[in-house]
């Protein structure tokens, strides 16, 4: 997790995953991460507990989700 001047930056590695297959949602403390038929959850640092997801991108093998 990446403090800036807009929020904050969550990095997640991903390598072996095509963009169109990512699903990303949000639900309390919970991010849901979907890719094709698999879904994992995880609970979000308390940092982020109150935010919400502004964006994401997918680059490098990276999924950037911004708060």
């Amino acid at each position: 997790m990446i403090k800036t001047a807009e929020g904050y930056t969550l990095n997640i590695k991903m390598p072996f995953v095509e963009k169109s297959e990512l699903g990303l949602s949000q639900k309390a403390d919970e991010l849901t991460i979907s890719i094709k038929n698999e879904k994992r959850s995880l609970i979000l640092p308390n940092k982020l507990l109150s935010k919400d997801i502004k964006g994401a991108t997918y680059k490098e093998d990276r999924l950037e989700i911004y708060f």
